[in-house]
């Protein structure tokens, strides 16, 4: 189950493509499983939402995209944006 934009040919790479897809397949949906107030309900991690964790997530995704395509991690307005907006911790957890 190899994606047609695959270039790989390193059957190791491939395998570890296929596995970076499952997980994010995996993750996806049972993202998609929570409804808003589990978003919003509280983690494991003291001060952040669950939503707030979604959020990190996705910029980390995103980061890695950058760093892998050899664009500057600096380079990432959204990101930044939506850390400081769109989220609902508290002041004592910013870093």
């Amino acid at each position: 189950m190899v994606a047609r934009t695959d270039l790989a040919t390193d059957p190791g790479l491939v395998e570890e493509l296929l596995q970076a897809r499952k997980g994010t397949a995996f993750f996806a949906r049972k993202l998609n499983e929570l409804t808003d107030a589990e978003l919003d309900g509280g983690s494991l991690l003291p001060g952040w939402s669950r939503r707030h964790i979604v959020a990190h997530i996705g910029c980390n995704a995103r980061a890695l995209r950058c760093w892998w395509s050899g664009r500057p991690p600096g380079l990432r307005p959204r990101c930044k944006r939506r850390w400081r907006y769109g989220t609902r911790r508290s002041r004592s957890a910013r870093h």
